[in-house]
């Protein structure tokens, strides 16, 4: 008799509390989990029907509320549309039309994985050929293996990266300036490029690297556009057989105007660039420019800048 007295009374609390467990129950669904028992998207948050204004480098935009993110997956194995998970790149041969050049110029751009399915802006890296090569002599070096290969390990951003011709004579006869092809490049290339894709046209975005020939004018359009092309990358600048003006000598443009924020040089310590390449860097550093010189084993030929292509990359670009 006793413990039936003591069940008598233990029914109703069970029943309240059950009674209470249900009416929260449309809360609790409408909270994240659907009446089956399975995940749904959660409630709307109060800023959700705002402009995204996150802008594509992840800094908010001034004067916007960001869109509070409150989706739940419901598969492991899906993903929100805006992850990539692909590494390779991918290849266009265009031209653009000529700024001094008279005819159109060739170039090759090498797309980021996913460039077409991401609706965003990529900063730029443009590569320069060396003498006598032509637009295809980067990826000769090994350049499309060196980015899949960052982007399969993951240790690089997605960027674009373009490798114009330098057309004849504007290659090897002028040295800078008005008519030269520092003005083909400034007032052509990068314009066409900024039209054209999906690109970051301002801030700290473009970066510009040579080989040889190329070299010399990666440093020449560099040290005198810091402005427009803050990163600046040379491997074995041809600096022994350039005969450029003073003002267009990368030697002397060290004291006059803002030089790019990176600049990374390189060459081989059998190189016949080598002897120009470490005293340039020796005048950066007794002007107190930060830059980075790298020297390897290696001649003026393609195996010892392949070797040295994905230190390149990871340097100019690893924080974008």
């Amino acid at each position: 008799m006793q413990y039936r007295n003591i069940i008598v009374l233990f029914l109703p609390l069970v029943f309240a509390v059950s009674l209470a467990a249900c009416q929260r129950m449309p809360s609790t669904a409408a909270d994240g989990e659907d009446t089956n028992g399975s995940m749904t998207n959660l409630a709307p948050s109060p800023t959700e029907d705002l402009e995204d204004c996150t802008d594509l480098l992840r800094d908010v935009k001034p004067g916007c509320v960001p869109r509070t993110s409150t989706e739940f997956v419901t598969n492991p194995t899906e993903l929100p549309a805006h992850i990539c998970l692909e590494n390779s790149v991918h290849l266009e041969h265009t031209s653009y039309p000529g700024w001094i050049n008279p005819d159109s110029v060739p170039i090759l751009i090498y797309l980021p994985p996913c460039y077409n399915d991401l609706d965003r802006r990529f900063p730029v890296l443009y590569l320069l050929h060396g003498k006598p090569q032509g637009e295809n002599h980067w990826q000769i070096l090994g350049v499309e293996s060196a980015l899949e290969d960052a982007y399969r390990d993951d240790t690089l951003p997605p960027f674009i990266v373009v490798m114009p011709r330098q057309p004849e004579p504007l290659f090897s006869s002028t040295d800078g300036g008005p008519g030269s092809y520092e003005d083909e490049f400034i007032n052509g290339l990068v314009p066409f490029m900024d039209r054209t894709y999906r690109t970051i046209a301002q801030g700290d975005s473009r970066g510009l690297a040579g080989v040889s020939r190329g070299g010399v004018w990666a440093l020449e359009i560099g040290f005198r556009n810091g402005d427009i092309i803050p990163r600046v990358g040379a491997l074995s600048p041809a600096l022994n057989v350039n005969y450029a003006r003073p003002e267009y000598d990368p030697f002397g443009l060290i004291l006059l105007g803002e030089l790019p924020s990176k600049i990374f040089l390189m060459s081989g310590d059998t190189d016949s660039a080598f002897e120009k390449t470490l005293e340039l860097s020796e005048a950066l550093h007794e002007a107190d420019i930060e830059h980075e010189y790298v020297s390897v084993s290696g001649n003026h030929e393609s195996s010892t800048w392949r070797g040295i292509l994905p230190e390149l990359l990871h340097s100019l670009t690893v924080d974008w």
